[in-house]
């Protein structure tokens, strides 16, 4: 790891951005031709949103009782139990031979999800205070943001070139290298002796789910992980099928409107890090949000090549929400309850991505803008739980200094 790029990180969080990055760069090279690939295997629709929704209900289920295990064991190794099952998930999928098989893939790729809390509070332990909004950001948005740049183009090409199957077998090898990499992390154990996590009124101190929910801070921000991806993933979870049926764009334009995607989110994501109000979660939550609302309101108004490239740009900030999202969560949750907390925001943004695909599915096959519409109008309510939410994470924070 020394003869590559630190970015300011520290060892461990350094081991999860190349781990993260390989993951979606594999993640890259299916997610725009996902909805395509379903579809090849005879899915209608709904089918498409029942594959894509459906699979997020068993990692709703098992993100609690997660949250709970980071709390209490190792999360090293329940990042290496998840993340060893994208590699049998992503087999299953590469094989498929019915839209229903591929739905099995994506039940046990979801297991993965279920290490979200783990490496969140990974990210937590190993940043000093001052960085963890940085260290959030580089690994769940630039990361991320660089794999999906590079996977979306490369896996148009080869679907052009071959088959959609043979990217997702692609993908399965990738998903392999994450794995490998993790096993480079070191032990990080809850540590109940962080000065800032003193008990107050709104900072819960004796652990439990219990506690975690008397939090209205926690509670707010565990229910905008539903909201956003409720929101914002209504209108883009079925862009490629909407751009290949309405619009005409051909699968390997597709993947390149997909880098231009990853490259909002990698800008945006890097500038977070950088100034110091967007490096405040919530302003960075709203940027998010108006910029990906522009962008649908253009994909919904324009045919034109070169706009929707504009359009997806825009949409691309999206994937930098969830770091601001984490980091908010790492402010206002206790360190010996930051698992449970994470586990409660994941389980929200489990019910956000179950629920999505199915109404973009229904509203899709009702009619083909309407996924884009009522994203677009759902915008101003979801700003608002944001300030909202803002401010009782000002009054914690507030509290816990008294």
């Amino acid at each position: 790891m020394r003869l590559l790029p630190a970015f300011g990180l520290e060892r461990d969080n350094l081991v999860l951005f190349y781990a993260q990055l390989l993951l979606h760069l594999g993640v890259g090279l299916q997610i725009v031709l996902w909805p395509l690939y379903i579809a090849s295997l005879g899915a209608t629709a709904v089918q498409i949103g029942v594959v894509i929704g459906g699979a997020a209900v068993l990692r709703t289920i098992l993100v609690i009782p997660a949250g709970a295990l980071s709390d209490r064991f190792s999360t090293r190794t329940l990042i290496l139990l998840t993340t060893a099952m994208m590699v049998p998930g992503g087999a299953i999928i590469a094989i498929s031979q019915v839209w229903w098989q591929a739905l099995i893939g994506a039940l046990i790729l979801e297991i993965a999800g279920v290490g979200i809390p783990a490496i969140s509070s990974h990210i937590a332990g190993a940043a000093h205070g001052a960085n963890r909004t940085h260290a959030f950001s580089m690994v769940f948005s630039v990361a991320a943001g660089i794999g999906v740049l590079v996977g979306p183009p490369i896996g148009g090409i080869v679907a052009d070139l071959t088959t959609l199957r043979t990217v997702f077998f692609i993908v399965v090898f990738l998903y392999a290298g994450s794995l490998t990499l993790s096993f480079w992390l070191t032990e990080i154990t809850p540590d109940f002796s962080d000065p800032g996590d003193e008990e107050s009124g709104d900072q819960p101190a004796n652990g439990g789910y219990g506690e975690i929910l008397r939090s209205p801070a926690i509670v707010s921000i565990s229910a905008l992980h539903a909201l956003v991806p409720l929101t914002l993933s209504t209108g883009t979870i079925l862009l490629p099928l909407f751009l290949e049926e309405v619009r005409d764009v051909s699968v390997s334009q597709i993947g390149v409107l997909g880098a231009i995607s990853a490259a909002g989110g990698i800008l945006l994501g890097m500038v977070a890090g950088r100034f110091r109000h967007l490096s405040q979660p919530f302003t960075g939550m709203i940027v998010t949000v108006l910029l990906t609302g522009a962008g649908l309101l253009i994909l919904r108004t324009s045919d034109a090549l070169v706009l929707i490239g504009v359009a997806f740009f825009l949409r691309g900030t999206y994937n930098v929400v969830w770091a601001m999202l984490g980091s908010a969560i790492s402010e206002v949750a206790p360190t010996n309850n930051r698992g449970r907390a994470y586990g409660l925001a994941e389980f929200g943004a489990g019910v956000g991505d179950t629920a999505a695909p199915l109404l973009a599915g229904w509203l899709y096959a009702t009619r083909e803008m309407l996924p884009l519409e009522v994203a677009i109008g759902a915008c101003v309510p979801l700003i608002g739980v944001m300030v909202v939410a803002s401010w009782l994470a000002r009054r914690a924070g507030a509290t816990r200094t008294t």
